[in-house]
C-alpha cells in the first residue's frame, strides 16, 4: 500500500533503497505482525513515542536490520526477492487482472470447510482448542496433554531422542505402512529454520546421533522385513517405490506439460515451465550426456540402491577399461573396506552408508 501510495506522487519503488518492514519480515517470518512500535522495540530497544515521525525510527533501525540480514547471509533475498516482488504486487493492484470471483470464492469456501474440519478433529483429540501454528503449544499438547513420548524440553520445544524414534517406528509398524522414507533433513539457508539456525535458536544434529539414528532406522525396520532399497528408502516386499526406482535405474521416461523434463538414455530435455508460454508453443531446453556423465550418474545412482553396481554392465555400457579401473579402486585402494563385492557387484554396506558420498567421489570420473 506504501508503494501505491508512493506512485501515486510519482515516487517509484526503484528509487527505495530499504524497506523496514519487508526488512523485518525477512529476518524472521514468524512474527505475528510489523507494525512499527513492535519493531521499534524488537531493534531499537525504544518504547515507540508517537510525537515522533516513524521515518525517523525507520532511518535509525535500517542499519541494525540491514546488519543481521547479512549476518545470516540473507541480504540477496531481500534485495532481488522480497522489494522487486513487492513492486509487482503493487503494478498489480494498480493494473488489476481478471479473475474468476465466483470460483476463487467458491474454492475458499471449500477450503475453508476442510481446515475447519481438520481442526475439530485436532481440537477433538487434543481435549481443547489451542494454536495449531505454535510449535510451542503444539508440543505442550502432544507431550503434557496426550503425554505422547517426548525428549528433554529446550528453550524451543521438544527435542527427540533415541527411545521417541523407537516408539515412533514401532507405531509405524503397528499402523502397517508399506513404504517408509526416512530422509535425514537439510537446513537450507532463507528458510525459517535457517533463520533460526542463524540466531543460535536450533542447532543441526550432531554427526554420531545422525550414524546412531540411521543404524537405529535400518535395524528396527529390516529386522521387521522390509528391504532397504535405497540410502533413504525402506519397501516391504513388492512395495518398491516404481517412479523413483526408474530415476536411479536410468530407466526412459516422457514428461509431459510446462516443466516436464524426459530422459532417453543419452540426452535429457525440458521444456517451458510458465504455462503462457508453454501454450503459445513449446520451447525446450536440453542437455546432452557425455560417456564420462552417465557412468558417473550410474555409479552415484547405483551405490545409492542396496543392488549397487553390475560390473557386467560397466563393461557391456562403458567399456573393459573402466571395469577394470572400478575393481582396482575398489578393490586396492583405501574406500576398499566400506565396499562389499560379490556375485559380480560392488556395494556399500548399510553400516557405511553414510559415508555413501566419499566412496561414490573415489570411484566416479572426474
Amino acid at each position: 500500500s506504501l508503494y501505491k501510495t508512493l506512485e501515486g506522487k510519482g515516487i517509484f519503488w526503484r528509487d527505495c533503497y530499504f524497506d523496514v518492514m519487508l526488512g523485518a519480515y525477512v529476518d524472521d517470518s514468524s512474527r505475528s505482525g510489523y507494525p512499527m512500535e513492535s519493531l521499534v522495540g524488537s531493534y531499537l530497544g525504544d518504547a515507540h513515542d508517537e510525537s515522533l515521525p516513524d521515518a525517523l525510527y525507520a532511518a535509525r533501525m535500517w542499519q541494525k536490520i540491514e546488519e543481521r540480514l547479512s549476518e545470516s547471509g540473507q541480504l540477496d533475498l531481500l534485495y532481488k526477492i522480497e522489494m522487486p516482488l513487492a513492486a509487482v504486487l503493487c503494478d498489480m493492484e494498480n493494473e488489476g487482472f481478471t479473475i474468476d470471483r465466483e470460483g476463487i470464492a467458491a474454492y475458499g469456501e471449500e477450503l475453508d470447510e476442510c481446515a475447519r474440519a481438520l481442526e475439530f478433529r485436532i481440537f477433538m483429540a487434543a481435549g481443547g482448542e489451542f494454536n495449531i501454528n505454535s510449535p510451542k503449544q503444539l508440543g505442550e499438547v502432544l507431550f503434557e496433554r496426550l503425554m505422547l513420548p517426548a525428549g528433554k524440553k529446550t528453550k524451543t520445544g521438544y527435542s527427540t531422542g533415541a527411545e521417541v524414534l523407537e516408539k515412533t517406528l514401532q507405531g509405524l509398524l503397528a499402523m502397517g505402512v508399506q513404504h517408509i522414507s526416512a530422509y535425514h533433513l537439510t537446513i537450507e539457508e532463507n528458510t525459517r529454520f535457517g533463520r533460526m539456525l542463524s540466531r543460535g535458536e536450533l542447532h543441526e544434529v550432531e554427526e554420531e546421533r545422525s550414524e546412531a539414528e540411521f543404524l537405529q532406522v535400518h535395524k528396527a525396520l529390516t529386522e521387521a522385513g522390509y528391504e532397504h532399497y535405497e540410502v533413504s528408502n525402506y519397501a516391504l516386499p513388492g512395495f518398491r517405490s516404481k517412479h523413483n526406482s526408474s530415476y536411479w535405474r536410468g530407466v526412459e521416461y516422457l514428461g509431459i506439460g510446462p516443466g516436464a523434463h524426459s530422459f532417453n538414455g543419452s540426452m535429457r530435455r525440458w521444456c517451458e515451465q510458465r504455462v503462457k508460454e508453454y501454450v503459445g508453443g513449446v520451447v525446450y531446453g536440453s542437455e546432452v550426456l557425455t560417456d564420462a556423465d552417465r557412468f558417473n550418474e550410474y555409479v552415484m545412482t547405483s551405490l545409492r540402491c542396496a543392488e549397487g553396481i553390475s560390473l557386467d554392465k560397466v563393461e557391456q555400457d562403458f567399456g573393459s577399461m573402466r571395469r577394470e579401473r572400478l575393481e582396482y579402486k575398489a578393490t586396492k585402494t583405501e574406500i576398499a573396506e566400506l565396499l562389499i563385492c560379490d556375485n559380480g557387484n560392488l556395494r556399500i554396506a548399510p553400516e557405511n552408508m553414510l559415508l555413501s558420498d566419499m566412496v561414490i567421489e573415489a570411484l566416479m570420473e572426474l
